[in-house]
């Protein structure tokens, strides 16, 4: 059946404009549905942050190969300086280096085609929210896609290879046959590596600092118990019953038939829990405190297992309870004078005379700011978590007998309970998925990085190898050698660590903006371990050529001299 889009939706709008006036339909294409803007599952942002990723890492990768490529120019030196003295010129050679490099980067677009058909099923895992669909990226070989291919492999193969090519093309044929070649201390090959570094520790501590940031969050005291609390909704009860009364007498008959399983402590009601709360404002003179309203039953501090620090509980009456609330410790801090008995009196809800104080509780989720709260008797309209605390030794056990009293009760309806601690952890579900991706990436910069490392070593103990020599003759020790060769490689570490600690700062923040509440703050721990990780594997690369150099006799470095 093939259906024209243009008569769909005008269609459709018409249908829209007579029965919703005030919405708008759009009709999209299905197969732009994920990444549509505006009704997309997560829109462009994070492709464009995926590709963003993988441009840094192919750009730090060509960094890391101009590195290698210029510390190996002494390797090749004798070969280019007899074809310059034959009259090569230096057009020549520098195209023989770009075509080289050309051929590998070739080859490694190969390589990583038939790599990610391997690699695809633990990054489909990788990529997928916690609880969602497992995602399916397939290699589509169409000549669009081995078009993108050729050209991102000419791309990185002439931008790894242009720094190379204008090094080997300036030696003098002079001094490479003469064995006077120098390279000076100063040559980008080591600014190369900073740039290398500065963007593995930034992600390495970046990394850090949100998984310890995540741990943090999980630590919380939270003011109340959140395990073993099951969240039943019971919104279903008002769109099924007749009047609030009898939405009533069915909460109390559910209640108590809960409350007659072996397992279950305590049962109460309330609003949407632990998001949704209404802000509430009140007036205490000129100042203007802004909490937030739970609406729940008398039972509620004992289910959450709450601490009333003063007062007595919300009355079980509804006439008595009418009027009154609860406040929590922040609330009546905020109080001018004694916080029982105060009146607190707001535009948008009758006045409330405060009964009792409780302990500090978040009622938010645990990235938010714990605020102010005002707890009031739930009104019979006002229903939709019902919250059970069970008993943590038979949890199971406990499950079993709530459900089936809730199939005699309500068979039409599932048995749909979760826990409370589970809802708590979804909230963080957004970085329990970002912290893999930057660990892995981390992990993979650094190893980039760790090559950049060891062909600059392996270049600098070639280019100092005479100046070896004569220290060992004059009586350096082997370890004051070792530490001499190591020393410039630390101190290009400590360089990138000036860079990449504002940089890993500046993003932390971004990914942790939208998360005021209970925040770590400076964490030393972070930074320092980004620059452990960083000088550790540092001196792990360059100590094979450091200690090589060290050991190495004087007398066959000095025998030319």
């Amino acid at each position: 059946l093939e259906i024209d889009h243009r008569e769909a939706a005008s269609a459709g709008e018409a249908w829209v404009s007579q029965h919703l006036p005030d919405q708008r339909m759009v009709l999209i294409p299905l197969i732009e549905k994920h990444m549509h803007p505006k009704v997309g599952d997560s829109g462009i942002l994070p492709l464009a942050v995926f590709c963003t990723l993988a441009a840094l890492v192919l750009l730090v990768a060509c960094f890391n190969f101009a590195s290698l490529a210029a510390g190996m120019s002494l390797a090749r030196a004798r070969e280019i300086g007899v074809r310059k003295v034959i009259g090569a010129a230096r057009g020549q050679v520098a195209g023989q280096v770009l075509v080289e490099t050309l051929l590998l980067s070739y080859a490694a677009v190969a390589l990583a085609v038939a790599l990610t058909e391997q690699v695809l099923p633990g990054l489909n895992r990788l990529l997928t929210f916690p609880g969602d669909f497992v995602l399916r990226l397939d290699v589509d070989c169409t000549p669009g896609t081995v078009l993108a291919l050729l050209g991102i492999g000419t791309l990185a193969g002439l931008a790894a290879g242009a720094y190379p090519a204008l090094v080997q093309s300036r030696l003098e044929p002079a001094a490479i046959l003469r064995q006077r070649l120098r390279l000076g201390p100063r040559s980008p090959g080591r600014r190369l590596v900073v740039v290398q570094f500065v963007v593995a520790v930034t992600f390495l501590t970046t990394a850090l600092l949100v998984t310890r940031q995540q741990s943090h969050w999980r630590k919380v005291d939270l003011g109340y118990d959140p395990s073993p609390i099951l969240c039943l909704p019971v919104e279903w009860m008002r769109r099924m019953s007749e009047s609030p009364r009898q939405v009533q007498r069915f909460v109390e008959r559910l209640r108590e038939a809960a409350l007659s399983c072996p397992g279950v402590l305590a049962v109460t009601t309330a609003d949407d829990y632990p998001i949704g709360h209404p802000p509430m404002r009140f007036r205490q003179g000129e100042r203007v405190i802004e909490a937030v309203q739970v609406a729940a039953d008398p039972g509620f501090l004992q289910t959450m297992g709450i601490r009333l620090l003063e007062g007595e509980d919300l009355p079980r009456d509804a006439q008595a309870g009418s009027g009154v609330a609860l406040i929590s410790r922040q609330l009546a801090q905020a109080l001018d004078g004694p916080a029982l008995g105060a009146v607190l009196e707001s535009e948008a809800a009758e006045p409330l005379r405060v009964v009792g104080v409780v302990e500090d509780f978040q009622t938010e989720i645990v990235t938010e700011i714990r605020r102010p709260v005002v707890i009031v008797l739930r009104q019979e309209d006002r229903l939709e978590t019902m919250l059970v605390r069970l008993h943590p030794a038979d949890v199971p056990a406990v499950l079993a007998a709530l459900r089936q009293t809730w199939n005699r009760l309500a068979p039409e309806v599932p048995f749909t309970g979760e826990f409370l601690q589970d809802q708590l952890a979804q909230n963080l579900t957004r970085y329990t998925f970002y912290v893999p991706i930057m660990q892995w990436l981390a992990g993979f910069l650094l190893f980039i990085s760790g090559l950049g490392i060891f062909g600059l070593a392996s270049f600098a103990v070639v280019r100092r190898t005479r100046e070896v020599g004569v220290r060992k003759v004059f009586g350096a020790s082997t370890g004051g050698i070792a530490w001499l060769l190591s020393a410039q490689f630390s101190r290009l570490i400590l360089v990138a660590l000036v860079f990449a600690w504002p940089l890993a700062r500046l993003l932390s923040e971004l990914l942790l903006h939208q998360c005021p509440g209970s925040r770590l703050g400076l964490d030393p721990l972070s930074y320092l371990a980004g620059a452990a990780i960083a000088l550790l594997l540092t001196w792990l690369v360059s100590g094979y050529h450091t200690l090589r150099a060290a050991r190495a006799n004087p007398l066959d470095s000095l025998r030319q001299e």
